[in-house]
């Protein structure tokens, strides 16, 4: 329309774009929460082209049309076109669901998943939802368990993993814990005596066993079996015998375990006795001597030993072994270190005595020997007692010695005689042998002068003979020249010659002797001629030689030519016939003749050896010889031959066997002529002289190493004559002919050398060696353990060497691992591996060694807290009652423990209890220090409550109840009511407040309380006091009404109508109460009474059948043994002694009162008896006059088995009887009657091996 109101239409057609939209192919996610989502989009509408923005999940954008690697989520495009119209598209990537796994574990009493610790009865049954169906199952476990199934069975406790995996291998992990009780664990511990031992003595039942349960679910049966049939159920075992007990344990589910231990007993104290013995069957070796032992070998018991001795003469010791003693009876005690006891006794026996006499030979005048020097005396021995054989020793004048018992041939003086026994045991006495002067015979002869007794040619000599000594009558005889007789004591008229006289005393002994009466004799003489005329020499001579006569003489001599001298010798005679007279100083003359006659003269023919140029082949050889021929002289012609190193020979002309030098022959003829010739042997100038130069290294040795064969000896040879053959000889018969040798091992090599004389020369060379092997001494560290590093992986190994033998000079070489090298001889910083040492020597000698550094392996713990049966490490809450088990490998023993916890907690032990819950880090350390740390986890467990709701009850009615609520603590729960019920809810009950304990799987208790209301009926208590002692009467009943109306009327059984009753006996009482509302209440009440005391005892017996070993030696002895009653007993004694056991009693009566510890006691009443006194006498008057006719021992009666045995003073055995009944009348063996005299008696009590000995007169 215009301005004017004009008007006018027109119709146009407007065309749009389609609204923009999309279609969309859209994939799916594999799995969930995975990128493998896709959309494929396609734009429809708008006007192209088109811009897209695309949004997501996790911030995702884009611009393209499709998009891929997509999570599920709704994705949006924001599509603009051409015009700038836009759209939002959505699209929604989905994926499969999650998933989800749900377990159904089997679950045992408990709470445990597995019947017992090492049960695998476990199992889990699996339902799986969630991803893409199709799964597969892949199990893990312990111990490398694997399964593919859904459900899996036949579990043991512990984490069980699982993958699941469905049909687009999309997977997920499910993880469940199996648990299982702890173990039950038994630990068993003897009581121990001294010694080691489980009960105190030999058949002694007090061993005691304390058995210590932990792990299982309690409360425990227990069941012991054990020797002789035992049997029991009670935890801790005590009055045990000794053998193996065995208990099996089973907890409240019936898991078991069993333990063995075996309880020890000593042997019974027991003694073997070894006494001293000597000949003779004797304890000590000599009557009288205190050498006698005792040797106890003590067996049985617990050491220490308490030893007490008792003997003779209040011998008393508390030595084990005894020595030094004399004979008699000795009597032992012993008491181990638990008081077990064992007695004996020993008897120490003794020889009888050594007894001697001696008598001597008699001869005229009361002599004993019957000449003065003479050896003809005697002595005779009679010796007795002792032990077996008596050997005899004899010392006397002069160094005499003897064997014998009876001595002859003695010579005056004091003779000793020492008597030795078999055991050594000795006597000893003297005698002296006594003999006259001995016999003098004085005499005095006729003088003729000149020192002769005769004249010359005369019979006028005498002897006059003075006798002195011996014994009266003197009996002289003379004999003599010629026939000559006397009996005269002096004598005359003798001619020369010898007398001999024999003077004879009364003993007959003799003195005899020659003497000589000298007269001149007739003068001889004798001519030697010598140095006889030699070849026209004027060397003649002749030597006078008289004899006889009476000097001084005179010489008057005659010759050829008017020759005349008045010399007794002549010289430089010339040859001729020589006469000589000689006259003496008497009257004697004497005439003689000589002639000397002249030689013709000598000649001397020599030949000598020859070896080529010389005589004699070999320096120092004796092979030369000189042979010569002689001529002229006067027969016979002596030769003598002198040479070098004094060689002389006589009379030979053939000499061999000589050494080089001059020889000089001198011929002298039987005139006395000489002619001297001298000969010269030569040989070699000098012998053969080796000179052996050996191989020598650098040690000094001739050969490098022991054993080695590279010795040489380079040899050099001088002297003798070449050439020279060799010929060496060595160790293990190895020869050489070379004149160097090599190869050599070491040892001693002989040498001959032979030069071409056949001259020989031995020579020897020692090739030395080194005096060992080379040996290497290696030490290694040592750690704990016996390792050489102190913890697995360390580097603080070393190793030193010490090399010795072979040469000095060691040089090292070592190799180990990981390319270890070094050339030192102590090592440090060394791991674990093997060394190899190369040690060489300063002459190449080598040697190779190996060593191995050893390590523990590595610390590996395992911490294991305890599991209480509902699953908890603690038992309840609040409780800190936890536990950690320690399984350890690896290391060194010798751990230290270093734990801590929650609230400060720590700790040393290995295994840590009472633990709160929280974590507990345990930090081990071994022996060596090597540390490695682990933790875990206490978890505790939830708290138990409760709560009640009672229903009433009317007066007196039973029709009250109580119904319990429980929470929280382990299922199953047990119920103790205080009226003896067990189960949750109780009921038909009286009013009254009712108590409960409830406890929970893990032994957690809560205790709780509900009142039920209404009037109580009559109830009543009762306290009981019993007779402590047997037969007393002084029980009571103490009554308490605790419930009802009053007042009460009581009605007993004995007819008593009082609350309370005393002064009871041992009986059953019935009590009737009725109330003042009719109410009544019935009981019956037992007073006991305490065992009776009763009492062993042992009173010693000594084997004579007393009390006492003997007469008031105060050893008796008794011993109680009470039982019954109530321990400890308490002892009175009537002599004061407070023990079981009193010793050292004399004879007489004793009396105990045995004491328990309720004050009954019981009296016993002993009678000690004692043998008489044994009396010996000393003599007896076997006269058969009524009056000590026989030997009567008093007190023998109370030893029926004796032996008496009565020696003579010879000790000799006159009368021997076994069971001796004092009726020895004086008579020997044979009846016959003994002479008066001292016998010595011993007397042997065979019972009590007690020897009694006394010497006893016995005269009629």
């Amino acid at each position: 329309m215009d301005q004017n109101g004009c008007s006018a239409g027109a119709f146009f057609m407007l065309n749009e774009p389609q609204p923009i939209g999309s279609t969309a192919s859209i994939t799916t996610a594999l799995c969930q929460g995975t990128a493998t989502g896709a959309v494929d989009m396609t734009v429809t509408g708008g006007t192209a082209p088109y811009d897209i923005a695309w949004s997501g999940p996790n911030g995702f954008n884009g611009t393209d049309e499709d998009i891929t690697n997509l999570f599920a989520g709704v994705y949006i495009a924001t599509i603009t076109d051409a015009n700038g119209c836009g759209s939002m598209q959505f699209h929604d990537v989905d994926e499969p669901g999650i998933f989800v796994l749900t377990e159904l574990i089997g679950v045992y009493p408990g709470g445990f998943n597995s019947s017992c610790a090492d049960a695998d009865d476990g199992s889990i049954d699996l339902t799986a939802t969630g991803g893409t169906p199709g799964y597969t199952y892949d199990w893990y476990g312990p111990n490398g368990f694997t399964a593919t199934s859904e459900d899996i069975s036949g579990l043991t406790g512990g984490q069980y993993a699982i993958i699941l995996t469905d049909a687009n291998g999309c997977s997920t992990l499910g993880q469940y814990t199996l648990t299982s009780a702890a173990p039950v664990v038994v630990g068993l511990s003897a009581g121990a005596f001294s010694g080691g031992v489980n009960t105190s003595c030999a058949g002694t039942p007090d061993g005691s066993i304390d058995a210590t349960i932990v792990g299982g679910i309690s409360p425990y049966d227990i069941s012991w079996s054990g020797p002789n049939g035992f049997a029991a159920i009670s935890e801790d075992l005590t009055g045990l015998e000794p053998g193996t007990y065995s208990v099996e344990v089973a907890d409240a589910v019936g898991c078991t375990a069993d333990a063995n231990i075996t309880l020890t007993a000593p042997d019974p104290v027991d003694a073997a006795v070894t006494t001293s013995m000597y000949g003779g069957n004797a304890n000590v070796s000599c009557f009288g001597a205190a050498d006698g032992t005792i040797d106890l070998a003590i067996t049985g018991g617990s050491l220490p030993y308490v030893i007490l001795w008792s003997g003779p003469n209040g011998f008393v010791s508390g030595q084990e072994d005894l020595s030094g003693l004399t004979a008699g009876v000795y009597s032992f005690s012993i008491t181990d270190a638990n008081g077990c006891k064992a007695f004996g006794q020993v008897n120490i026996t003794t020889p009888p005595p050594i007894d001697l006499s001696l008598n001597a030979s008699q001869f005229n005048s009361g002599y004993n020997v019957p000449c003065a020097g003479g050896n003809s005396g005697s002595i005779s021995t009679q010796a007795s007692g002792g032990t077996g054989n008596l050997s005899y020793t004899w010392t006397g004048p002069n160094g005499f010695t003897s064997n014998n018992a009876l001595l002859s041939g003695l010579e005056a003086g004091t003779y000793t005689l020492t008597v030795t026994d078999d055991n050594g045991c000795t006597a000893s006495t003297s005698i002296t042998l006594t003999e006259p002067q001995p016999l003098n015979v004085a005499d005095v002869l006729s003088d003729a002068g000149n020192g002769y007794q005769i004249s010359c040619a005369m019979n006028d000599g005498a002897i006059d003979l003075t006798v002195n000594g011996g014994t009266t009558p003197i009996q002289t005889s003379w004999s003599g020249p010629n026939g000559f007789g006397s009996q005269a004591e002096d004598i005359t008229g003798l001619e020369a010659g010898g007398y001999i006289y024999s003077v004879i005393d009364g003993n007959g002994c003799t003195s005899s002797d020659t003497i000589t009466l000298v007269a001149p004799t007739a003068l001889t003489g004798t001519l030697a001629v010598s140095g006889n005329i030699c070849d026209g020499t004027d060397d003649g001579a002749i030597d006078l030689s008289l004899a006889g006569g009476v000097a001084p003489y005179t010489f008057s001599w005659t010759g050829p030519n008017g020759f005349t001298s008045t010399n007794e010798d002549l010289s430089n005679l010339s040859g001729g016939n020589y006469a000589v007279n000689v006259s003496d100083a008497g009257t004697c003359t004497g005439s003689w003749t000589a002639t000397i006659t002249a030689s013709a003269a000598m000649d001397l023919n020599a030949y000598l050896s020859t070896y080529g140029s010389l005589n004699i082949p070999c320096v120092g050889d004796s092979t030369g010889v000189i042979e010569v021929q002689v001529g002229g002289g006067a027969t016979p012609v002596n030769v003598v031959w002198t040479g070098p190193n004094g060689f002389v020979a006589n009379n030979i002309t053939y000499l061999s066997g000589l050494v080089i030098g001059d020889y000089t022959v001198t011929l002298t003829d039987a005139n006395g002529c000489t002619l001297d010739s001298t000969f010269t042997l030569t040989g070699p100038t000098s012998q053969i002289d080796p000179s052996m130069i050996a191989s020598l290294f650098a040690s000094g040795t001739n050969v490098s190493c022991l054993g080695a064969s590279d010795g040489s000896v380079d040899l050099t040879v001088t002297g003798g004559t070449a050439p020279y053959l060799f010929d060496w000889r060595g160790p293990d018969s190895t020869q050489y002919s070379t004149e160097d040798i090599s190869g050599l091992i070491a040892g001693t090599y002989d040498l001959v050398i032979t030069d071409s004389n056949q001259c020989t020369f031995p020579a020897t060379i020692t090739l030395t060696e080194p005096d060992s092997a080379l040996m290497a001494q290696l030490t290694l560290s040592q750690y704990n353990g016996g390792f050489n590093t102190s913890c697995d992986g360390s580097t603080d190994g070393t190793i030193s060497v010490e090399v010795s033998g072979g040469n000095n000079g060691y040089l090292l070489n070592w190799s180990g691992p990981n390319g270890f090298s070094s050339t030192a001889d102590s090592l440090s910083g060394l791991a674990a591996g093997t060394y190899s040492l190369t040690a060489t020597d300063m002459n190449g000698c080598v040697l190779i060694q190996d060593v191995v550094v050893t390590a523990p392996d590595p610390l590996d713990p395992f911490l294991t807290p305890f599991a209480f049966p509902s699953g908890s490490n603690t038992s309840c809450a609040g409780a800190n009652d936890g536990s950690i088990t320690l399984a350890l490998t690896g290391g060194v023993p010798g751990y230290t423990y270093a734990w801590i916890g929650p609230n400060g907690y720590s700790s040393s032990d290995s295994m840590i209890v009472d633990l709160a819950p929280g974590t507990y880090c345990l930090s081990l350390l071994d022996a060596n220090g090597c540390s490695v740390q682990a933790c875990t986890d206490v978890i505790a467990a939830p708290a138990l409550d409760a709560s009640t709701s009672t229903t009433s009850a009317d007066c007196g009615a039973i029709a009250g109840s109580v119904d319990l609520n429980v929470q929280g603590g382990g299922e199953p729960f047990t119920f103790e009511w205080n009226n003896g019920a067990q189960t949750e809810d109780i009921s038909g009950l009286l009013p009254g407040t009712y108590v409960v304990m409830i406890t929970d799987v893990n032994g957690c208790t809560l205790p709780d309380s509900a009142t039920v209301s209404g009037s109580p009926g009559l109830i009543a208590d009762a306290a009981v006091t019993n007779n402590a002692c047997n037969e007393s009467t002084i029980g009571a009943i103490d009554l308490s009404v605790l419930s009802g109306t009053a007042p009460y009327l009581f009605d007993w059984s004995t007819g008593a109508n009082t609350e309370d009753l005393f002064g009871l006996e041992s009986n059953t009482y019935v009590i009737a109460i009725t109330d003042a509302a009719g109410c009544s209440w019935t009981n019956t009440y037992i007073v006991g009474q305490g065992s009776e005391i009763t009492a062993d005892s042992l009173v010693l017996e000594y084997p004579s059948g007393f009390n006492l070993s003997g007469y008031e030696t105060g050893d008796g002895s008794i011993t109680v043994t009470p039982s019954g009653g109530t321990e400890p007993y308490t002892y009175q004694w009537s002599n004061g002694a407070t023990s079981a056991m009193n010793n050292g009693l004399d004879a007489g009566t004793y009396s105990v009162i045995i004491t328990d510890a309720n004050g009954c006691s019981l009296m016993l009443v002993f009678a000690l008896d004692q043998p008489m006194d044994l009396v010996m006498p000393t003599g007896y008057t076997p006269n058969n006059d009524g009056s000590n006719d026989h030997y009567v021992v008093h007190g023998l009666e109370a030893f029926k088995e004796n032996h008496i045995t009565i020696f003579n003073r010879w000790g000799n055995v006159v009368y021997d009887r076994m069971n001796y009944a004092n009726d020895w009348a004086g008579e020997n063996q044979e009846g016959e009657i003994l002479p008066n005299g001292t016998y010595f008696v011993v007397l042997t009590l065979n019972k009590g091996g007690e020897t009694l000995q006394n010497y006893v007169d016995l005269r009629r």
